[in-house]
């Protein structure tokens, strides 16, 4: 009789672990889809964090620069464009 409680734990254990293994799935998947859109659109798309720094940005904005969309993640205006250019954006 303890071996089964201890099997129906494990089995409700297994679920959760499957459910939350979805939910993390659904939330790759929508990020990919998010960012698959976002690469497709010719202006310029970015998303910054409070602290004005980049979280997100799109193919286009980054081949502005001549540079790969990672190459701005954490980063902010500062570390590309001119000072003067930079405050006021920020």
């Amino acid at each position: 009789m303890l071996q089964k409680k201890e099997n129906r734990g494990i089995d409700k254990d297994n679920h959760i672990e499957s459910e939350n293994g979805d939910i993390l799935n659904r939330q790759a998947d929508q990020y990919y889809l998010f960012q698959t859109l976002i690469n497709n659109i010719p202006d310029y798309v970015y998303i910054k964090d409070t602290k004005s720094r980049f979280i997100i940005v799109n193919k286009a904005m980054a081949d502005f620069l001549e540079l790969k969309p990672d190459n701005f993640i954490g980063k902010t205006d500062f570390d590309f464009y001119p000072k003067k250019s930079s405050k006021k954006m920020f």
